[in-house]
């Protein structure tokens, strides 16, 4: 009896020991990816300024550069280590390093990037950006309330199916991204300088042309949607294509 409270007392202490180290490995994990995140959130600073000046290609050169550094960086790390703790460490690492070797070198050649702290300007910019973050914060939870409602009361291969059939509509998100980041310094200077005109315009030919690629897309994958999606997952999707469409439209 007394060598069964031994080897149990054992056991117990080597789960507790085995459960902090995952706890330790787990929030240094948390910490190097929100430095990641922190990096990332310090270049659109700098894209901002670029941006300001109509120099958009740089912000795109400097953004391909570092997710083709950071992907290429985090998988070589991981096959070569099997260690995602320091994969993500390296990622963040290039995260930096594209920071302080592409952004501010680029966005300091076209306007000075010196601190200029002014409190009445911050408070404006907070104000004024704030239906911004609501809308960023509302987009995070519709994209992902899906995923929550199917965890919750569907069995776990829907979760998968929804994964798939859910992909191609970031395609419409992507589009409008591209279309309204391209536009976004012509329309600050219509709405500035009062051009209620052709702001309107503008935002109608951005309208348009998401009606377009959205009807594009509708059709592709109504014709050829389930073909292309069990070439790519090796699934049989046929009976998913009318949520497909849904995602799309919405």
């Amino acid at each position: 009896a007394f060598g069964d409270q031994v080897q149990n007392d054992f056991r117990i202490r080597r789960r507790l020991k085995q459960g902090a180290f995952i706890h330790q490995q787990i929030t240094w994990l948390v910490v190097l990816l929100l430095l990641g995140k922190f990096a990332e959130s310090m270049s659109d600073v700098f894209y901002g300024i670029l941006q300001k000046k109509g120099r958009l290609d740089l912000a795109g050169i400097s953004m391909t550069v570092r997710a083709v550094l950071s992907i290429t960086v985090f998988y070589v790390a991981l096959k070569l280590t099997n260690s995602l703790l320091l994969a993500s460490g390296l990622l963040a690492a290039c995260s930096f390093l594209a920071l302080f070797c592409m952004d501010i070198p680029l966005a300091g050649k076209l306007e000075s990037i010196r601190p200029n702290i002014d409190k009445k300007a911050l408070i404006r910019v907070l104000r004024v950006c704030f239906p911004v973050f609501a809308a960023s914060i509302l987009l995070v939870i519709v994209t992902n309330m899906p995923k929550y409602v199917i965890d919750r009361v569907m069995e776990n291969r829907f979760q998968t199916i929804y994964g798939i059939i859910a992909m191609p509509g970031t395609a419409i998100f992507l589009f409008s991204q591209i279309m309204t980041q391209s536009m976004l310094t012509r329309m600050a200077e219509y709405s500035t300088n009062l051009k209620t005109g052709n702001f309107l315009k503008l935002i109608g030919f951005i309208a348009a042309a998401l009606c377009i690629f959205t009807g594009v897309c509708l059709a592709f994958f109504y014709l050829w949607g389930n073909d292309l999606l069990s070439f790519i997952y090796n699934t049989d999707l046929k009976d998913y294509i009318p949520e497909l469409l849904i995602i799309f439209i919405g």
